[in-house]
């Protein structure tokens, strides 16, 4: 914003200085796409793709390497799935997540599915991928929720029960080196 600004007042000098109406004109209107442009350039972080990944600052600062988990090694108890407190509506899913890999947990990638059932007749009505940002140390559990899961036209509930189910369709995390294994409470 400051930069912007800067960009404005010197436009507003050189309209002052310069002689001729379509010269003020037009060298004015060049200085606030000098200024927007340069205000942008200034604020903005520039993401490249490499072979490594990501350039810049998304480069973590720990330089550990990222890792695939298995849904095998990743266990969920304790699920509700409940409506957002914040927001237009949809549902948050929570619980509690085990990570039973050797490597730090800090993305879950799930799927949740909302099935309507008439007597033995069900159908899913809805389902959504969601993620979590979470961060569970090896061979421990921690408390998570879910970014908030909108379903989008559901059907009117009348004489159907609505039944949810999850699924974990990929765990994501950073690999965990001498120093954080050493610092990670013995086994009782």
């Amino acid at each position: 914003m400051l930069s912007f600004l800067f960009g404005l007042a010197i436009g507003i000098v050189v309209m002052l200085v310069a002689d001729g109406r379509a010269i003020r004109n037009l060298l004015f209107v060049g200085a606030i796409a000098a200024a927007v442009v340069w205000a942008s350039k200034a604020d903005l972080t520039v993401i490249s793709a490499s072979k490594g990944g990501l350039i810049g600052s998304q480069i973590p600062e720990d330089n550990t390497a990222t890792t695939t988990i298995k849904p095998a090694d990743v266990a969920l108890t304790e699920l509700r799935l409940s409506p957002a407190v914040y927001g237009l509506g949809g549902y948050v899913l929570s619980g509690n997540v085990t990570n039973e890999s050797n490597e730090r947990l800090t993305i879950l990638e799930l799927t949740i599915t909302l099935t309507d059932c008439r007597g033995t007749n069900c159908r899913i009505v809805g389902q959504e991928n969601v993620s979590a940002s979470v961060s569970v140390p090896p061979k421990q559990m921690r408390a998570f929720s879910s970014a908030s899961i909108r379903f989008e036209d559901l059907p009117t509930l009348r004489t159907a029960r609505r039944f949810w189910s999850s699924s974990i369709t990929g765990a994501r995390g950073r690999v965990v080196d001498d120093r954080q294994r050493q610092a990670k409470p013995p086994d009782a």
